[in-house]
């Protein structure tokens, strides 16, 4: 089987997504008319869609994500990050828990009961595929306190603890509104010099009080700086 790069959808603000993605094949049957096996295509214009959520979890970074701890955080979890320890903080697919649906796609005419029978036939063994051959290891969005010392001229911002929340989407708005993966990072400098009790929270991007999406029209992603970590430091003069 072959999947085409997924649509991500944030179906919540729990951390729920779903991926969608066209997929094409061949799957083989046994054949009571011919010896051996029968070699059949998959019908076509069929999409695969995944339901599972985001976590956080620390690990490190090498050509990828590797997890060095089961624990899972949910969205909304603050988790203090300590020292100039090199751990990454990662925004992970959890493949280890999915559901996985076999559809047709939007100008796909494949019938209903052949699609159903298809469906069964092949979704336990893409749940069982993603759960022992991705697992943990797909990460979104990463986060190191790792910085390359040779810029030491440079202000270098160094991330004292993190969080990650959900705004869910609204596709069917005019115009349509996208989700957002929001990573909140408190650095040393800042308010309390970035540290926040780990545990529970709850964050949204509400400027004025009204909560919104913080991704300007237009746009696929943003980088939002606090007045205070500008002023403090970017533009406080040093004492000389």
């Amino acid at each position: 089987m072959t999947m085409s790069s997924p649509t991500i959808h944030f179906s919540d603000s729990d951390g729920s997504v779903r991926l969608r993605s066209r997929i094409s094949g061949s799957y083989s049957l046994a054949s009571a008319l011919a010896s051996g096996e029968m070699v059949m295509k998959f019908p076509d214009k069929l999409e695969l869609v995944l339901d599972t959520s985001l976590v956080h979890m620390t690990g490190t970074w090498d050509d990828g994500f590797q997890p060095s701890s089961l624990q899972k955080n949910p969205p909304d979890w603050i988790t203090v990050i300590e020292g100039d320890s090199h751990q990454c903080h990662s925004v992970t697919l959890n493949f280890t828990d999915l559901s996985a649906s076999v559809v047709n796609g939007p100008d796909g005419d494949t019938d209903s009961d052949f699609l159903a029978m298809f469906d069964l036939m092949i979704s336990d063994f893409i749940v069982q595929h993603f759960q022992t051959s991705v697992g943990l290891k797909l990460s979104l969005a990463a986060l190191s306190n790792s910085y390359d010392t040779a810029f030491k001229e440079n202000q270098v911002l160094k991330p004292a603890s993190f969080c990650f929340t959900v705004t869910k989407g609204n596709p069917s708005s005019n115009p349509p509104v996208p989700g957002a993966l929001n990573m909140w990072i408190a650095l040393q400098g800042g308010p309390n010099n970035g540290r926040h009790p780990s545990g529970q929270t709850k964050l949204s991007f509400a400027p004025q009080g009204l909560e919104m999406t913080p991704l300007p029209a237009g746009n696929e992603a943003t980088i939002i700086f606090s007045s205070h970590t500008m002023a403090n430091l970017f533009l406080k003069v040093s004492p000389v």
